[in-house]
């Protein structure tokens, strides 16, 4: 019998073109389908949210919303806009005697209107009648007065809103707008009036969910397989297979057992539903496959005696055949094995032998157990995975093995298909997934993150997802697109026969994961749709425009977006603002009129924010393709500046010229021994101050370059190193403009006075311990300072009573004002906005959690920017009515981290002898043990994180004492028991509530787990010894080789720098220890904990 007319798929000839045996790469005659998928896979950076773009019925502008791209020069092609834009300009409708000038329909384009030719001459001849000069360019006054009552932006018609679109226009800021300039900007504008893609759908799964199944009901062994099958007349049902020889068959609504078949003492390996007869095919370790009638039980048909147990098994539906069915066997002497199956006419209906089983093929591809098979009809070809770690793919009608792919270490236990993008997923006992193009033996990605060995791998396709299962009982979804693992879920149920799981499968009709141990569980797939247009990577900075009123925020993608203060509402949005590269400095220009973004490739870019054109790209010199930390704008008399600053210890100055390109003009401020964290000018005086990783805070003069001052605070050559940098500088206003306000990872905010190069005043801020201060804002009026730490936490100070004498001695009090959590993760930027019509000061805060934030003065959320939208004259259209207090752990926290570290970290300090005469771990001095070849400055750094456990467990035994106390009746410390007495500048309100908690309901559980929390912690703190058990440590330890590094590679330039530092005035500055290793003084460094701003 010719059993190849029964296969289905292309022909040999057509296969052969598919797969090119000689050059490994898929051939031209391979469909086009294939190829370009499997192409745009690697490409593709798309998240896993899934767009859904509405696009609005256009308006009577110069160029409607099409879907169709307006190409410019310069222009950011991936630039989206919602809608109507504040500076999209319409033209208005036609009035009688009027000059007005308006779009007539276009019936090609189904009534949106557009402008046709004889439109754009009308207003071309506008704009050349108002030029009265003959220069070929507007003033704004010409503008105004030419186009009032013809352009009508969001913001309206009159004056004020031409203005802000003469603002827009004019990016280069020379005062003029000529016709290139306007014509160009109105079409870039109309062409990306399309709305922006604001609805997106996430789809998660959901935590395993638990049936109530009788004991009878439940497998007595490790189910091995789980699956959907659907019956002929459409109902479905799930089917699971189990070690101890019995499948079950289970409603799929419910999961109530319906029935039980038990096909002997032998280990089931798989079962499968054959698609011509709906029978159920099932293998097992008894070298046997027995075929079963779903609608009476009983067993119809099997294959015996075949060589070796079959372990996996694939069924299909020949093409060419309406009577027969093929099964794929992949069995435990690493043979591949082909049958054909019929049903035998001449069988009686109720015999248990009624298929006729023939033998096609079998190939010993492997040479261990073949745990997977997949029949794959796109190719017509077999895929099967084994233990000896190899993949092969065997063509089902020319019967050679086409293809092995290589690339996993162990072997392989799971294979999968994409259907939509063409590649082979497999799993393995490496704990590795890989993507695989089959025309090339390519990988396309690997995919890590499991911690023990991958059961199986799924592909889901239609939802972007591939799922896969661990060992650990661990489920992970991943996105196709990126390759990210978008989440990680926990069957957390312990099992008593073995506590693993070996499979699962997903019913895309009910959209659920199913997984079984002795019985089946399902995993609900969840999906959100949301109207956020938020940030989808952590915020770098959100800055405020006051003349646009408007925030553009920047993100890691390179994502800008251009924010409507008063409602919140995203108003343009541009991706891919510097390739590949992280967003990490951003400013406005002098005149609010450019954008000016830095990157992590010390690339610096000039942007005309409203349209996503780049008008300037700045080219750093070779050596000095560092990180960009800050960036800062600066007017002389006759040139205008940008200035650059971070990770190559210098700053950098560019000519403001207006070219596309744009090379250093030659000046540059060296000396920094350490990477350049923040920058400042003063108002109306020429001096910029720089601020390091290594404590130290430079003054220079910016018409000299000449350092003024090093400023280092009193004590800071103690502190260790990771407790030294200056985060930010902020310059205050008015009489104290000389003032500068710095914020240090050691939680100090402190005050300089540049002039004089001295600190007038120091404030510990009482950020959470442990934390670093990222961020500062200071208040335009002086009135107010708000600080953010590394935890998300906020802090507003009242700067009202702090003023400089005429001596320059400071007086006042910065007091605190309220204190709240803003963020789950990292504040990266604060900036307060002054709006005078709305009559309110806010705060605007951006995050590593991917949200921009706007508060009140006191601390009230006003809302997230993208996610809904606010009045900010109306009180009650904000998120929050008053300040949210926080949990009691989190208010216990904070006030621990209020206690003011001890001015030394000397091991003789007499709180450190009193506390180690009570710690028994104290009396072997481990502190001061190290390597004998560590530096002092190792030492110190082990001495001060020694000195931190030791002050930890004296403030947990406190903590856990109280609590005891207050748990048998009596209530010491203050007024309220164990929660704190009101403070001076704490959150209206909160002292209250506090007072009135009692442990007698939700509180008693939260105090059993802070004592069990309590005493854990203070048994690991105990039983610390060495740098084994202390995180800071090993990062020290680097400093040995950091110094061996600098005495061969870096001597000269240090000897340099000494030099030119002597000159540097010194009154009342304290010099940075010279013994005192540094790890910022190399420009690679370490993946650690030290490693500043995720690099």
């Amino acid at each position: 019998m010719d059993s190849s007319r029964f296969l289905r798929g292309p022909s040999q000839a057509t296969l052969r073109s598919n797969f090119d045996e000689d050059s490994g790469e898929a051939s031209s005659r391979s469909p086009s389908r294939a190829i370009s998928t499997v192409g745009s896979l690697a490409g593709n950076t798309a998240s896993r949210f899934v767009t859904a773009p509405s696009i609005k019925p256009g308006h009577t502008v110069l160029k409607t919303g099409q879907t169709k791209e307006t190409s410019q020069a310069g222009a950011n092609k991936d630039a989206e806009r919602p809608g109507l834009p504040s500076s999209q300009a319409i033209l208005k409708n036609p009035t009688a005697g009027g000059n007005k000038i308006f779009g007539k329909k276009d019936t090609a384009s189904q009534g949106k209107d557009s402008v046709n030719k004889d439109v754009l001459q009308i207003v071309r001849k506008t704009f050349m009648d108002a030029d009265e000069d003959g220069s070929g360019k507007l003033a704004p006054d010409e503008f105004i007065s030419a186009f009032t009552g013809i352009l009508q932006t969001e913001d309206g018609g009159d004056d004020v809103a031409l203005s802000k679109l003469f603002c827009r226009i004019d990016a280069n800021g020379d005062g003029t707008i000529d016709w290139d300039e306007f014509s160009s900007y109105m079409l870039l504008e109309s062409a990306g009036s399309s709305s922006i893609r604001e609805l997106e759908t996430a789809i998660d799964l959901m935590p395993p969910v638990a049936h109530e199944t009788p004991e009878q009901h439940l497998h007595t062994d490790l189910i091995t397989h789980v699956s959907r099958v659907e019956l002929a007349n459409g109902t479905d049902r799930y089917i699971s297979c189990s070690k101890d020889g019995t499948v079950k068959v289970w409603n799929c609504k419910d999961l109530k057992h319906m029935r039980t078949i038990n096909t002997g003492k032998s280990y089931v390996t798989c079962a499968k539903l054959l698609p011509h007869t709906f029978k159920l095919a099932v293998s097992s370790f008894g070298r046997s496959m027995k075929i079963y009638d779903l609608n009476t039980f009983e067993l119809c048909g099997q294959i015996q005696e075949i060589d070796y147990a079959p372990m996996s098994m694939d069924v299909w539906l020949p093409r060419l055949s309406k009577e027969s069915e093929m099964v794929v066997f992949g069995d435990g002497g690493g043979f591949v094995r082909l049958y054909e199956l019929r049903v035998n006419p001449l069988e009686d209906k109720n015999s248990n032998d009624r298929y006729l089983d023939t033998p096609i093929w079998k190939h010993q591809h492997h040479s261990d157990w073949v745990t997977c098979v997949r029949y794959v009809e796109d190719l017509n070809c077999v895929i099967a995975g084994s233990l000896d770690k190899l993949i092969s793919i065997t063509d089902a009608e020319e019967r050679v093995r086409l293809k092995v792919l290589d690339g996993h270490l162990k072997g392989v236990t799971s294979v999968d298909w994409s259907p939509i993008y063409k590649f082979v997923c497999s799993g393995a006992q490496d704990r590795k997934i890989i993507l695989w193009n089959p025309f090339s033996q390519r990988p396309l990605a690997q995919l890590t993150g499991h911690a023990t060995s991958v059961q199986q791998v799924l592909v889901n396709d239609k939802d972007n997802q591939i799922i896969s299962l661990g060992s650990d009982k661990t489920v992970k979804v991943w996105d196709i697109r990126n390759h990210k693992c978008l989440q990680t879920l926990l069957d957390r149920e312990p099992y008593k026969i073995d506590n693993t799981l070996l499979t699962m499968a997903f019913d895309h009709r009910r959209k659920q994961l199913l997984t079984g141990n002795i019985k089946v569980k399902t995993w609900k797939q969840i999906v959100t749709t949301s109207h956020s247009s938020g940030h989808r990577e952590p915020v770098t900075k959100a800055t405020y425009n006051p003349i646009f009123n408007e925030a553009v925020s920047g993100d890691h993608a390179g994502t800008v977006s251009v924010w409507y203060v008063p409602t919140g509402k995203l108003r343009f949005r541009f991706y891919n603002a510097h390739k590949n590269h992280r967003i990490t400095a951003m400013t406005f220009d002098i005149t609010y009129r450019r954008l000016i973004t830095g990157a992590d490739n010390g690339e610096v870019k000039i942007w005309n924010f409203s349209s996503g054109a780049c008008i300037t790209q700045l080219h750093p010199p070779a050596a000095s393709l560092q990180e960009v930390t800050c960036v800062l704008t600066v007017r002389g008399s006759l040139t205008k500046s940008i200035i650059v600053a971070g990770w190559d210890r210098k700053v950098t100055f560019y000519e403001d010229s207006g070219l596309r390109d744009s090379h250093p003009s030659g000046r540059c401020f060296k000396g920094h021994e350490s990477d350049v964290l923040d920058m400042a000018i003063m108002d109306k005086y020429p001096s910029l101050v720089t601020a390091c990783d290594d404590g130290c805070i430079w003054s220079w003069n910016l018409d000299s370059g000449a350092p003024r001052h090093k400023m280092w605070p009193k004590g800071m050559d103690t502190r260790p190193v990771n407790e030294r940098a200056v985060e930010a500088v902020k310059f205050m206003h008015g009489k104290m403009r000389h003032v500068l306000v710095a914020v240090y990872a050691d939680r100090f905010m402190r005050f300089w006075d540049v002039h004089m190069g001295n600190c007038l005043h120091q404030v510990f801020t009482g950020h959470k311990t442990g934390e670093t201060v990222m961020s500062l804002a200071v208040d335009p009026s002086d009135q107010c300072i708000a600080t953010g730490d590394s935890a998300g936490y906020i802090k507003i100070w009242n700067m009202a009573n702090f003023s400089v004498k005429m001596n320059g001695a400071a007086s006042g009090e910065v007091s605190e004002v309220c204190l709240w959590r803003g963020h789950l993760g990292q504040i990266s930027s604060l900036e307060w906005i002054e709006i005078p019509e709305k009559r309110g000061r806010f705060l605007m805060s951006a995050s590593h959690d991917h949200e921009i934030k706007l508060w009140s003065d006191k601390g009230i959320q006003v809302g997230v920017f993208g996610i809904g939208s606010w009045d900010l004259e109306n009180p009650s259209t904000w998120k929050e009515t008053a300040v949210l207090p926080m949990q009691p752990v989190e208010d216990y926290d904070m006030e621990m981290s209020r206690k003011i570290p001890d001015d030394t970290f000397s091991p003789t300090s007499p709180s450190l002898i009193r506390m180690s005469k009570q710690y028994s771990f104290m009396q072997d001095d481990q502190s001061s043990q190290r390597p004998p070849s560590a530096p002092d400055s190792v030492s110190k750094v082990l001495r001060a994180s020694h000195r931190e456990r030791v002050v930890r467990v004296e403030s947990l035994r406190s903590a856990s004492s109280r609590m005891s106390s207050m748990r048998m009746g009596s209530r010491p410390g203050t007024a309220d028991g164990f929660f704190p007495a009101s403070r001076p500048g704490s959150r209206p309100g909160t002292s209250e509530k506090m007072g009135s908690i009692s442990l007698a309901a939700a509180e008693e559980d939260w105090a059993d787990n802070f004592e069990e929390g309590v005493q854990e912690e203070i048994e690991d703190l105990e039983s610390s010894s060495g740098h084994d058990s202390d995180g800071d440590i090993p990062a020290a330890l680097w400093l040995e080789e950091f110094d061996a590094a600098r005495k061969t590679k870096g001597a000269s330039e240090a000897l340099r720098s000494t030099n030119k530092a002597g000159g540097v005035s010194h009154k009342s500055v304290h010099t940075p220890p010279k013994g005192v290793s540094d790890l910022a003084k190399l420009p690679d460094r370490p993946v650690t904990s030290y490693t500043r701003r995720g690099k």
